[in-house]
């Protein structure tokens, strides 16, 4: 290490394992500094690995999604871990802030639909659906971005969603939809009417049987409740 403070903390650190944690990120810089071009790209490399396996602990992902933040808000991004990379990183370890964070910064280069309906995503795991909101309106004004239906479902906009699947083409997918909005919005008869209309669809049936067997059981209809649940 380039630093001369870090080797004088290194005995109290082995020692104590807070104080390991907040060095983390200073040793990390400090030593990123001093590394050639090729063992940058090797570390690189090995950072790229461990956030995207499934063995690496969400305490370890998060470790070194702090430290690459850390990085960045210190003016030395590692740039070549994409923004895309970082954003998936973050949503594997529930680190949403983060995700969104570099999912923002995509928006900003990528516009997309795709970018756009994750966004939508993440604010509402956030619990943000304004923000969600926000930025689908800002797309369609600005960037004149196709919009889909199913984001209606992703704002949780359920009588705008089910006004557009009820007058759009009757599809598997349509109907999935339309009875979740009727679960969402608590229109039982509507929801367990659509299932038994649709119920001889065997392929939707193990979709289907849970969202009708709730609108029979608030409805009091224990028979048809029986008849869906077996």
């Amino acid at each position: 290490s380039s630093s001369h403070a870090l080797p004088r903390c290194f005995d109290f650190a082995q020692r104590y394992n807070p104080l390991a944690m907040q060095l983390f990120n200073p040793a990390f810089l400090s030593v990123w500094t001093a590394l050639g071009d090729r063992m940058k790209d090797q570390l690189v490399q090995v950072i790229i690995n461990a956030l995207d396996s499934r063995e690496s602990p969400p305490e370890i992902m998060q470790t070194l999604l702090n430290c690459l933040e850390w990085m960045e808000r210190d003016g030395k991004p590692i740039t070549a871990i994409g923004i895309k990379k970082l954003g998936k990183f973050g949503t594997q370890c529930h680190a949403y802030a983060k995700a969104l964070h570099y999912k923002e910064i995509e928006f900003r280069e990528k516009p997309d639909s795709e970018t756009i309906e994750e966004l939508i995503s993440l604010n509402n795991q956030l619990q943000q659906p304004e923000a969600a909101v926000g930025i689908l309106t800002f797309a369609q004004k600005q960037h004149d971005v196709k919009f889909y239906p199913s984001w209606y479902i992703k704002l949780q906009r359920w009588n705008d969603a089910l006004e557009v699947y009820k007058a759009s083409e009757e599809t598997d997918e349509s109907i999935e939809h339309r009875i979740t909005c009727y679960h969402a919005l608590g229109e039982w008869n509507q929801l367990l009417e659509l299932v038994d209309r649709v119920y001889e669809k065997e392929h939707l049936r193990s979709e289907l049987a849970p969202l009708g067997a709730s609108a029979a059981w608030h409805l009091g209809n224990w028979e048809r409740m029986a008849q869906l649940v077996k």
